[in-house]
This record gives structure tokens, C-alpha cells and sequence, in this order.
């Protein structure tokens, strides 16, 4: 690795991708730095647009032949999933239907990683019907091809299928996936395991079926790195394996040690979801007033879902029940439903 790519590998907020890209302006170097931003955007959405912003201004500064369709394609792509990611929905909308004009018609990959970044915005805007159509068509597309990239799709389509509740579907996408991704670790073999732990979870109706779900678990847990979002979503999902295991003192220690961290560096509507998770265990295993005490502790989480009156009203509904003595687990439920509708 050179110094240069050595740099743009450690690109992790805007400035540093306007002074890299100030001090070796090239189409390769805009294209390494809007990969980087596609690259981190799970675990740092607010980082992932400072640098697709960053890659979008050096774009404007080429030479105008060094600007390609596909490279133009790429940044606005990224961008817009970028916005996506921050839920800033009408101007993802605006670059992906921009980037979608723009790449070339004889470019199928790209044609079908942007059919499948709007598919996942219309599954984000609840607009089912358009985001299947659109997962379909860049799948039909992928499936004459096979192979790995085949097993690429798979995962990104399970993604938005997840999004839509459909979990059975996806995981029957994870399985055809992860008979065509290599084993090695990468970006998409990891969600395609944590994908696929997800599901299992979901539809797991015994014991032998959620021991099942524990391999999952603790295959992506050795592929992911240590501190990163992934291992913070896997000891999450592992503390509501070990709810619907019975056991529920472990459950509850998985589940704090997440909230800590979730807290930290997630968004409110993270927080919300785990501290519901936490509730519904308390009630479960026949421990109420922590969950009272739990529910009355949330002053934290509705600040942080200030901004989000319909979130934030949910939440309210939970923290009047703990106040009158009425939080049950039937409360919990449509809080949650109310706090995902609203995430929408």
C-alpha cells in the first residue's frame, strides 16, 4: 500500500478528505475517496457525508473530460445514501434519481448498486411496492451474471426485504448468498452472516432453532472488528438471543453493556429500541419495577428524540405508564410499533 492510498484509508471526517483531495486532485483519487465514504457509512453516517460531500465538491474541480458518467454516477450515488443514512430522505431522493440518469446504460453493476440504493430509500419512505420493484429488477440483472456478484445483491436485497419485515424471504436470499460469497470476511460476507443471524432470530420458534441462531451469532462476532458497529449490534442481538433462551441475567448484562455503548454513539431511536428491549425483559422474567424504574430513568433518550415529535410522543406514552403503575408488556409492543413507524 502507498502513502497515498495509505491516507485515504484513514479518512474518517470531511476535512480530512478536502485536504487529501486539495493536495492530489485526480478522477482516482475522488473515486478512492466517495469508496471510503460508501465504506464507513454504517458505522459513521455523519463522517460518510462530510467525505461524499468533500468527493462531490472535487468532482466540480476536474477537468470536464475527466469526469466520466460513471465516476459523476458514483459520487452522486454515494452521497445520496449517505443522506439517506441521515434520514435526510428528499435529498437522497434528489441525487439518486441523479445518479440513476447519469450512469451508463451498458454499465450493469452500477445500474444495479443504484437501483438497489433506491430500493433501499423506498423501503426507508414505506413505499413497499416500488422498493421491490426495484430490488427485482437489480437482482434479474445480478442473476444472469452469478457468482459473487450474484451473492452481493442477495445480501443488499435482504437488507431492504429486512427493512420490510419480510424475514423469511431474506433469509432464504442469505442462505443462496453465502453459498456464493467466499468466505473471507469481507464487507458483504460479514452482513450476509449478521443478516442472516438477524432473521433466524426472528424466526426462530425453538430451542434447537435459536441455538442455531448462537453459531450464527458467534460466526459474525469473530469476523467483525473489534469496537466497530457490527460488534456493538451482535452483543445487542446476542442479549435478545439470551432473552428467548430464558436466561435472563446474562440476557440483561449483554443488554446493558450494549444500551452503555449505544447510548455513546447511536442515534435516539437506537437507544429507544434498546431500552424497550431491556423493559420487555424485565417484564418477562417477573421484575416490573425495574422496568417501571427503567422506563421513569428515560429522560436521556427523549432529549435525544427531541427532534422527532412522532418518536418522542411514543416514548412519552411509555414514561406516563411506568409514572401511573401501568407499564405491561402489551404497552411495550405498540410502543415499539409506534417508535419503527415513526423511524420510517
Amino acid at each position: 500500500m502507498n502513502q497515498l492510498e495509505e491516507r485515504i484509508r484513514q479518512i474518517d471526517e470531511g476535512e480530512s478528505a478536502e485536504r487529501l483531495l486539495h493536495d492530489h486532485l485526480s478522477a482516482a483519487t475522488v473515486r478512492a475517496v466517495a469508496q471510503r465514504a460508501n465504506e464507513i457509512r454504517l458505522n459513521d453516517p455523519k463522517a460518510s457525508l462530510e467525505i461524499a460531500s468533500a468527493a462531490l465538491e472535487a468532482l466540480s474541480r476536474l477537468p470536464r473530460k475527466q469526469r466520466r458518467p460513471r465516476l459523476v454516477a458514483l459520487a452522486w450515488a454515494v452521497y445520496g445514501s449517505s443522506c439517506r443514512a441521515m434520514a435526510n430522505f428528499e435529498e437522497a431522493e434528489i441525487a439518486l434519481t441523479w445518479a440513476a440518469r447519469i450512469v451508463p446504460r451498458d454499465d450493469d453493476r452500477a445500474r444495479a448498486d443504484i437501483a438497489h440504493r433506491l430500493a433501499v430509500l423506498r423501503a426507508d419512505q414505506r413505499q413497499e411496492g416500488e422498493a421491490r420493484r426495484l430490488m427485482g429488477a437489480a437482482l434479474a440483472t445480478s442473476r444472469r451474471a452469478g457468482g459473487r456478484w450474484h451473492g452481493q445483491e442477495l445480501v443488499s436485497a435482504s437488507g431492504v426485504l429486512m427493512s420490510l419485515g419480510d424475514f423469511d424471504v431474506a433469509s432464504r436470499y442469505l442462505e443462496q448468498a453465502l453459498n456464493l460469497l467466499p468466505p473471507n470476511g469481507d464487507r458483504f460476507h460479514l452482513a450476509a452472516v449478521y443478516n442472516f443471524a438477524r432473521c433466524r432470530l426472528e424466526l426462530a420458534t425453538t430451542g434447537q432453532e435459536l441455538h442455531q441462531v448462537g453459531a450464527l451469532v458467534r460466526e459474525a462476532a469473530r469476523l467483525a472488528d473489534p469496537g466497530s458497529l457490527y460488534d456493538l449490534l451482535l452483543v445487542w442481538m446476542n442479549g435478545n438471543l439470551l432473552r428467548r433462551l430464558g436466561r435472563y441475567e446474562e440476557s440483561r448484562q449483554a443488554l446493558e453493556l450494549a444500551r452503555e455503548q449505544i447510548d455513546q454513539c447511536s442515534d435516539g431511536f437506537n437507544s429507544a429500541l434498546l431500552l424497550l428491549d431491556l423493559a420487555e425483559l424485565h417484564l418477562e422474567r417477573g421484575a416490573p419495577e425495574s422496568a417501571r424504574q427503567l422506563a421513569l430513568s428515560s429522560f436521556a433518550t427523549l432529549q435525544a428524540l427531541r427532534d422527532e415529535p412522532d418518536a418522542y410522543r411514543a416514548m412519552m406514552v411509555l414514561y406516563h405508564s411506568a409514572l401511573d403503575s401501568a407499564l405491561d408488556l402489551p404497552t411495550v409492543q405498540t410502543v415499539r410499533s409506534a417508535l419503527l413507524d415513526a423511524r420510517a
